[in-house]
Parts: C-alpha cells; structure tokens; sequence
C-alpha cells in the first residue's frame, strides 16, 4: 500500500513537472521544489523550511549585485563559507540550495535564466516551489529520508569552509572574467562534489562526471531521434523527477539532470550547444575538487592526528 501511495505523488509530481517545465517561471519553481526536497529529505521539515527562506534571500540579493562583479565574488565567496560551515553539524547538503541558486541569480545573464529587471519576483517562485516541496513530503506515506554525512568539529568545519570559500572565489572570479552563459555550472560543480571528508569528494568528482557524460549522451540521443516539443517537454519533467527518486545514487541523480537540460535546451535547437557547456564546466569544477582533495589531502591528515577535525562523538548517520 506504501508503495502505491509513493507511486501516487511520483506521478503527481511529474504531472506537475510536465506543466511547470514549459515556462521559464515554471522552471525556477521547479527548481525550487528540487531542491526544497532534497533539503527536506537530509535534514527534515524544520531545515526545509528554513532553506526555502534562504533561497528566496539568496536569489533576490544575488541579482541584486547583477551589475557589480567585485560584490558578486564577495558574496559567492561568503556563501560558500556559510554553507560550508554547515558541515559542522552533517548539513552542508542540505543547504547547497542557498549556494546555488545565489549565484545562479548573481552569474547568469539576465535573459537567461533570471529575465525580470527586478529579480525578487522569481526570487519568491523559487522559494514557493521549494515550500511546496517540503509540504508534499509531509503527505503520507514519506519518502525514506537521505543519509546525513558525520559532523565535524568547530576547527573541522572552519576549514572546509575557507576551502570551499577560497575555491568558490577562484572560480567565480574565472566565470566573470570570461562572460561564459552557464559559467555557473563550474561553481555549482564544484561545490556539490566538494565534500567534508577527502574520500568522498574523490568519488563524488568522479560519480559526478559518469553521470554528466551519460545523461549529456542520452539527451543529444533522444533530440536526434524526436523533435516533438511536446515529447521532450515531458520527457524533461520525468527525468526530474527521476533525478530525485534516485538522489541517494549521485551518478545517477546527476545524470537525470544533465538529461533534463539538455532535453529543455532541445525545445528550442540549441541541445549540442548546451550539452558542449554542461559536460565542460562540470569537468572543470569536478577537476578543481581532485586536485584538492590530492594536495590537501595528506595536509589535512596530519592536521586531524594534532587536531580533530571530524566530530566522532557525535553519532555519524552517513
């Protein structure tokens, strides 16, 4: 009966996914309710909540600073910091959201993902879609909730946050610099590959680049065999929701994105252009992330030996 019941909002979901997937405010909302789950899903209602709060606060100050690529550094720089703290109680997951969505507003030309002259309102769809997620997955029957990586300690959890916020920083910069219309696909990569412990960020790097080539293939594939926007408009919207049926395997989660972009991207003839970026950048940031973990890795080593970075009396859930 339980899996009956899941299957019910799956589909509900994708119904809605296939409605939302076909207008640009649809897609922030979208996006949103993605996210808002998967925040939901690591650290429970409470978080939810309260990363839908930020989410409307990060994109609404991100493009804000539209016009001020100084202060767009500063603030990616200082959001990769907060976030990276979170680390310091298992939840640097959950709170990506934030992150992302800041410096999507903040990075991205206006015309294409944030249009308005004023980017609040879409600000506002992000952080509803985001609510809505969380109160779906209070509807019985719940969705069995994600492993939470173990806390650090305060020193622990101040280190990964100044790399995280040094390399954000870098990148960011990089993106400026080179006026690229996805550049945010690199800082995102790099952050959602960047993981509190050095064997997980190798892995997640690597998962993470399995996925992007795989969904990237499927996409062109699917856009060469059907031109219907009606099909890859619902094709998409599936594919997001796979995305997060399936949050627990990385690779896979990350390959049903890369499907749905370049599937969306397919709606309007530009899926090979779009693919080049998505497959590019998220080597670059996955890239960043492997030479990290290999150059600080023995570092941080003998820094836990001295002083423990990992908090191991608190009980690990990962």
């Amino acid at each position: 009966m339980k899996q009956v019941g899941l299957l019910v909002k799956v589909l509900a979901v994708v119904l809605a996914g296939y409605w939302l997937v076909r207008s640009d405010a649809g897609v922030l909302a979208l996006m949103g309710m993605i996210f808002g789950g998967t925040a939901t899903l690591v650290g429970g209602w409470r978080i939810g909540l309260a990363v839908s709060l930020a989410d409307v606060v990060t994109v609404g100050v991100g493009g804000s600073l539209h016009a001020y690529p100084v202060a767009i550094v500063a603030f990616a720089g200082a959001l990769a910091f907060a976030i990276g703290y979170a680390a310091r109680w298992g939840l640097y997951a959950a709170w990506l959201s934030p992150f992302i969505f800041g410096v999507i507003a903040a990075t991205a030309p206006h015309t294409d993902v944030f249009g308005r002259r004023s980017v609040w309102p879409e600000a506002v769809l992000v952080g509803l879609g985001s609510l809505i997620a969380v109160g779906i997955l209070q509807i019985p029957p719940t969705f069995p909730m994600l492993p939470r990586l173990p806390a650090l300690t305060n020193d622990g959890a101040l280190i990964f946050a100044a790399i995280a916020a040094l390399g954000v920083v870098l990148l960011t910069a990089v993106v400026l610099a080179s006026s690229s219309p996805h550049g945010y696909w690199v800082v995102s990569a790099f952050m959602a590959c960047l993981q509190p412990a050095i064997g997980r960020s190798r892995s997640r790097a690597i998962r993470r680049q399995v996925g992007t080539v795989a969904g990237v293939a499927a996409g062109l594939a699917i856009d060469h065999f059907v031109s219907g926007r009606e099909v890859l408009w619902t094709l998409a919207s599936v594919s997001l929701v796979l995305c997060v049926v399936f949050m627990s395997r990385y690779d896979w989660s990350v390959g049903f994105v890369s499907l749905a972009i370049v599937l969306v991207a397919a709606t309007s003839g530009s899926a090979a252009a779009t693919a080049a970026d998505r497959l590019l950048l998220n080597i670059a940031g996955a890239a960043l992330v492997l030479v990290l973990s290999i150059t600080l890795g023995p570092v941080l080593v003998q820094i836990d030996k001295r002083v423990p970075l990992v908090d191991r009396s608190a009980r690990a859930v990962a």
